[in-house]
């Protein structure tokens, strides 16, 4: 076969794949019994889910430290498709807050949804560190690097990173969406939580904030990162998320070579995103 044979054949699969993930996430609506008062947690894979799943949990329970492991409080939803699945969640409390990784598009427009978004450098650091440590991912960093650029990276599961991230710009105007980013969250948890809390309709005591925002804090969720490292995830569906290596890639720039981070920079300025990550 041609070079451009076996690039047509890698797009069919893409695509089929990508066809699977769309039919398995109409299928789980289907059978999903939504309430009112349900939120989704979206985001694109290493962008501060755990951390939000955390914020959704403090803000709910007035500052429970007492869970186990994070699925069980907010479970990821892309992986649920047992029966037992389906009976666990039903089990839930209200409110209940769900992850996903899927993008907005495939969620019920009228569902609640808030979106966390991060700079693109920190995402793909991260994404590599994460491939690395529970993907056994042993290729090169510079390859990795190539698969991001190109959106190849779980390109099925979720898209590309640009495509994803720009969908949720595009509806911010939605009263249903919350949009938040990583920088907010690190710059102002408390603002982030406050909002989060009225859009959810979620009533928190006054007294119970600095628990909440200490409990939320990275320093405390470092102390407990078994609670969020998949390994220990008791459904065992291979969560997107894992140990909590830092509140930021602060040496995102140092560990992309020159020219793919112009690649990277001018990719994240055609797609409008520049000024919406800071």
């Amino acid at each position: 076969m041609s070079q451009r044979d076996l690039e047509l054949l890698d797009q069919s699969i893409a695509d089929l794949k990508r066809k699977r993930t769309q039919l398995r996430h109409e299928v789980f609506f289907q059978r999903f019994e939504r309430r009112p008062d349900d939120l989704f947690i979206v985001t694109y894979p290493r962008s501060g889910t755990t951390w939000m799943q955390m914020l959704c949990h403090q803000l709910t329970s007035g500052g429970d430290l007492e869970f186990g492991h994070i699925s069980e409080v907010s479970p990821y939803i892309d992986a649920i498709n047992e029966d037992l699945d389906f009976l666990y969640l039903e089990a839930l409390p209200s409110p209940r807050f769900l992850k996903t990784h899927c993008r907005l598009e495939l969620l019920p427009g009228d569902a609640k949804r808030v979106y966390v978004a991060r700079d693109a450098k920190d995402v793909m650091v991260s994404c590599y560190h994460y491939a690395k440590t529970f993907l056994r991912y042993r290729g090169p960093w510079g390859r990795f690097i190539d698969q991001f650029l190109d959106g190849k990276y779980g390109s099925h599961l979720w898209g590309s990173y640009v495509e994803h991230v720009r969908g949720a710009v595009e509806r911010r105007a939605d009263p249903r969406l919350l949009f938040f980013t990583y920088r907010e969250m690190i710059a102002d948890l408390e603002s982030v939580a406050r909002r989060l809390a009225s859009f959810w309709g979620v009533t928190v005591a006054e007294d119970r904030w600095p628990t909440i925002l200490r409990n939320c804090s990275l320093e405390t969720m470092k102390t407990i990162e078994r609670r969020f490292d998949p390994r220990f995830d008791p459904f065992n569906v291979g969560s997107e998320e894992g140990f909590i290596r830092s509140g930021g890639s602060r040496d995102a720039k140092r560990t992309i070579p020159p020219d793919r981070l112009e690649r990277l920079e001018r990719m994240i300025e055609d797609a409008g995103l520049s000024g919406v990550l800071g």
